[in-house]
């Protein structure tokens, strides 16, 4: 919007002149964020955001931004939105936080939201009315329950209100910037135009900064109105002395899509099949599919990985909206935060072709990322599946647990088990499960071993119980990741790796679907029998393969127990470390020794209590218990 000092520059004085013997209306310019909603014919609701862009399932996916303004709307009692004028639009300014973008405010208004204005759109969604009368939006508003317009003056000015706008516009720039230096710009203007005012509309007195001020000026019997706005000369001058760098490209998210690029070229998009309605759901269903499969390939190259994100989508209203997110397992991976950002990452970057190459993503690049939007294009525009894709009952109660239910019935027909799918697996692997409170030279011996079997590439999963740090248990799972990753180019034959909350088959299965099928479970002696009637009670139900079973791998008099390497950290003894580890974690000795000292001051564990006998299969811990109650036995406890 053009300033008033602009057009008085450019127009001269006769022609404010003539706009200041017009009809004007004054509004406080607020420093919120657009949003519109409209009552279709079929008294649906339709959201918009700045520039009348839909907003659609893949948005509120991506960001909570705007539920408490669409939660409200909704929620609206029925008889008001009964009298809701069909292809009215309804523009407001939203408030998600009382500082939605530069400005800080004393309070919040009324259920977030200020109606500034209504525009009356014809069938073909063309506006072809702007209603500007502040009594018809007051109305509205009082209607709707939500702030009322920012008006700060209606009518037509008298002289002397002419003669200070004047006198305003014709001081230099300089001097208004010297003078607001030691004067509300805010009380000034709000003197000259209404006296009767003692605060504008969410500050508490007029000593604090606004925006600025809009003035819209109507001429009788003309459609046309001029709009022109006044900002504080302290602003102007602040945003003039920003130097005009122009925006870097993020080159981690860069380096990231590279890597997702060439994972994707190799899916066979077209041959996903998906099961939700709309297109965009369609959309955050493939991405959810894709975005399992790919973390349990590659996800723990991301963990202690910086995205780069700029602050302000670190809030909380810029989070992933997880009640959009139906996949089960994608909404398991996604409460890591690392991994959060990735499929944000993925769910963003595959909506819209593109057109500008950079140094990373070249032009070659950008081919082949328009080249996989346009499939999954494709796949989500797809229409309803023909009535010869109906499935059976038996297939039913194989289906995905997407649409999850613990109704009693179901739980009966899967004899307790509480599986998110019962598709097998993709690639054949060797699991082994355990805590790795660290990883040691007796881990990577076992991983070595079940590799050793049947050449098979082998998947770790970590139990995690969700408790704070301690003594027996201080890294968290980032650090886990990051030793796992540098232990992948020393071990090749590792695949990848997984967090589950605890050993019990079906959560084993769960995070390994639809990745991987598991085809040589390792274990100690101590657990060897209570994984191997676990395998044999549900193989069926788990729809695994048959050649499926435990492996025992015993344990030597050398082996060595994380204990030791824990109390090695403790008592700085690194070359104690170095040698119980593997080769490839030796780096991050000095990292674990300050993450144990930590915890270890804050932990009521005496020394002799930290140091009790432990080896590789720890059995005498205390036994980690099943989600599930009747998988327990005394037996079932995992590796550490």
């Amino acid at each position: 919007m053009i300033t008033l000092n602009n057009i008085y520059k450019q127009e001269g004085k006769e022609f404010t002149s003539k706009l200041f013997n017009s009809h004007v209306i004054v509004c406080e310019q607020i420093d919120g964020s657009r949003f519109l909603f409209q009552k279709l014919h079929d008294n649906t609701l339709v959201f918009y955001k700045k520039d009348n862009e839909q907003i659609n399932y893949i948005d509120r996916t991506l960001m909570k931004f705007y539920e408490n303004a669409i939660g409200y709307i909704e929620s609206l009692p029925i008889e008001v939105r009964a009298n809701l004028p069909d292809n009215w639009t309804f523009g407001f300014q939203y408030f998600p936080s009382s500082a939605p973008i530069n400005i800080t405010y004393d309070r919040m208004p009324k259920n977030h939201l200020i109606l500034t204005d209504i525009s009356v759109r014809n069938e073909s969604g063309r506006v072809i009315k702007v209603i500007h009368d502040p009594k018809i939006l007051k109305d509205w508003a009082v209607r709707l329950d939500v702030e009322q317009p920012p008006i700060i003056f209606n009518g037509m000015l008298n002289d002397y209100q002419k003669t200070q706008l004047q006198n305003f516009l014709d001081t230099p720039d300089e001097d208004l910037h010297q003078l607001f230096k030691t004067s509300s710009f805010t009380r000034y203007m709000i003197s000259i135009l209404n006296t009767t005012l003692t605060r504008s509309t969410l500050m508490n007195d007029l000593e604090k900064s606004i925006e600025g001020i809009v003035f819209k000026f109507i001429n009788p019997g003309k459609t046309e109105l001029v709009s022109a706005k006044v900002v504080d000369p302290i602003f102007y001058f602040a945003s003039k002395a920003l130097p005009e760098t122009p925006r870097k490209s993020n080159d981690m998210y860069q380096i990231v899509m590279l890597d997702i690029v060439e994972f994707f070229e190799q899916y066979d998009i077209p041959g996903i099949i998906l099961t939700e309605g709309t297109p965009e759901e369609r959309y955050v269903q493939l991405i959810s599919m894709l975005f399992n499969e790919y973390v349990a390939k590659n996800g723990h190259r991301y963990f202690g990985i910086d995205f780069e994100s700029p602050d302000f989508s670190k809030r909380q209203e810029f989070d992933i909206n997880v009640d959009f997110v139906k996949d089960a397992r994608t909404r398991e991976l996604i409460m890591n935060d690392h991994l959060r950002n990735l499929y944000k990452i993925m769910l963003s970057s595959f909506r819209r072709l593109r057109k500008h190459p950079t140094d990373i993503l070249t032009q070659t690049i950008i081919d082949s990322i328009n080249s996989i939007i346009t499939k999954i294009e494709s796949k989500t525009n797809e229409t309803e599946k023909s009535f010869d894709n109906v499935m059976d009952f038996q297939s039913f109660l194989k289906k995905t647990h997407i649409q999850e239910s613990n109704s009693e019935f179901e739980q009966e027909i899967f004899e307790g088990l509480n599986l998110y799918t019962t598709v097998q697996g993709k690639k054949k692997v060797n699991i082994f499960v355990g805590r790795f409170q660290p990883f040691t030279l007796g881990h990577a011996k076992v991983f070595e071993t079940l590799h050793k079997e049947n050449k098979l590439p082998v998947v770790v999963l970590i139990v995690r119980s969700g408790k704070k740090p301690d003594a027996k248990a201080p890294f968290d799972e980032d650090t886990q990741m990051r030793l796992f990753a540098a232990m992948t180019k020393e071990y090749k034959f590792l695949e990848a790796i997984f967090v589950t909350t605890n050993a019990a088959i079906d959560s084993i299965f769960n995070a390994l679907r639809p990745a991987y099928f598991p085809v040589l479970w390792g274990t100690g002696t101590d657990r060897y029998n209570s994984y191997s009637k676990q395998i044999s009670r549900y193989k069926e139900d788990l729809n695994s393969l048959d050649e499926l079973e435990a492996y025992e791998i015993k344990r030597g008099d050398e082996d060595i127990s994380a204990t030791k390497v824990r109390n090695a950290l403790l008592i700085g003894d690194q070359d104690t470390f170095r040698k119980m580890v593997p080769k490839s974690t030796h780096k991050f000795f000095k990292e674990l020794q300050n993450i144990i000292e930590q915890v270890n001051e804050k932990d009521t564990l005496t020394f002799s209590e930290f140091i009790k006998t432990d080896t590789i299969n720890e059995g005498t811990e205390t036994p980690i218990v099943s989600k599930l109650t009747h998988l327990y036995t005394p037996e079932n406890k995992t590796e550490e």
